[in-house]
């Protein structure tokens, strides 16, 4: 079974495959590597004044990726592992780990992408001032966006069939769980922002 294929056809069993035969390195990597995707989607239509070349935002962000899906999935999964049982949920927070860690294969798909249409045409991955617009760049600006739109769309419906795998829980109760995850990451995020100004997301 290839798990970054099948999931797209199998989802709530290859999130059981892998969780019962791969090993926890496997779930780093596919977690990094989504992450690293995540992370680049982010510079998309932000302004760019050439201040860093395009190769010292690649490896900067391949730097800050690992640290992003550390926190990020042991939060989730910890959240997530708290509402479930509060639910019914029968899984534990290592199975809820690696299982989060394999919703960010959407992005891995789209990750060729991301990196060919930054090398090529940077003019619409970023807003360049004063750079004009080729018909094709023109195409990337709305082809792009629909591509991580669709991404994240899917990353959250594996993210509610891990919920449904790993807490044995029903498809009412993993989106309830889910949307209690969001009001919190929602929640902290306003009140980081209000009183550091930062920008959570």
């Amino acid at each position: 079974m290839q798990p970054v294929l099948m999931i797209a056809k199998y989802p709530q069993a290859t999130i059981r495959f892998c969780i019962m035969f791969r090993p926890l390195i496997y779930f780093f990597f596919i977690g990094i590597v989504g992450s690293f995707s995540v992370e680049l989607s982010k510079f998309v239509n932000t302004k760019y004044l050439f201040q860093y070349t395009l190769g010292d935002i690649v490896a900067s962000t391949m730097i800050i990726s690992v640290m992003t899906f550390v926190i990020s999935t042991s939060i989730s999964a910890a959240l997530i592992q708290f509402f479930g049982k509060m639910l019914g949920g029968k899984g534990n927070f290592k199975q809820m780990f690696r299982a989060i860690s394999l919703t960010y294969i959407p992005y891995i798909w789209i990750l060729p992408v991301l990196l060919f249409w930054m090398q090529l045409s940077p003019e619409s991955y970023f807003v360049i001032p004063g750079k004009e617009l080729t018909i094709g760049d023109t195409i990337m600006t709305y082809v792009g966006p629909i591509l991580i739109l669709i991404a994240s769309i899917w990353s959250l419906f594996l993210i509610v069939k891990s919920i449904q795998e790993v807490q044995r829980l029903s498809l009412l109760r993993s989106i309830v769980s889910l949307l209690l995850l969001v009001i919190v990451i929602v929640s902290f995020g306003i009140i980081l922002f209000k009183t550091t100004g930062i920008f959570l997301i």
